[in-house]
């Protein structure tokens, strides 16, 4: 009951914090840096944003607020899931939307490869998405760790001596 109720604090903090963080980017007379933000807020990567805020702070939140929830140490566990993958998602649309834009600032921007009548044939922003090797490459980070600590629970020594 007690690391819920740690939890629901610890979410509470991170809610507040990505709260300033819309807050302060979407800064009135700030253009190019609050577009970044709106494109959070109401553009391509909006419903990683709403997912972000329900299922990792809002649901989390209302359900350890209960005592008698919070009491149950699978009800926690799995809140502390929940937690775990809306910042790993804020984390996520934070690296999205930042890759959206060209790394290198000369005009006219990034290059579509058509033509379409009353458009520019140059964009300046566009919707990221991770090819196959970068999800590959993740997916090797994550069976690395999980290797490492195979290893470490089978050569380290886990018990106390002299316990069965």
């Amino acid at each position: 009951a007690y690391l819920g109720g740690l939890l629901a604090v610890f979410i509470t903090g991170e809610g507040f914090f990505v709260f300033s963080e819309t807050r302060s980017a979407a800064y009135p007379g700030a253009a190019f840096e609050s577009e970044p933000i709106r494109r959070m807020l109401a553009g391509p990567y909006a419903p990683l944003f709403l997912f972000e805020v329900v299922v990792g702070l809002l649901v989390p939140f209302l359900v350890l607020a209960r005592r008698r929830l919070r009491a149950s140490p699978a009800i926690v566990a799995t809140m502390s899931i929940l937690a775990i993958i809306g910042i790993l998602v804020h984390r996520l649309n934070i690296v999205l939307n930042g890759l959206s834009y060209p790394l290198v600032e000369f005009p006219p921007g990034l290059s579509i490869g058509e033509y379409t009548p009353g458009q520019p044939s140059f964009i300046t922003s566009y919707w990221y998405a991770p090819s196959l090797v970068e999800w590959l490459i993740v997916l090797g980070v994550l069976a690395f760790g999980a290797l490492v600590f195979t290893l470490a629970a089978l050569v380290l020594p886990l018990r106390e001596s002299g316990a069965h």
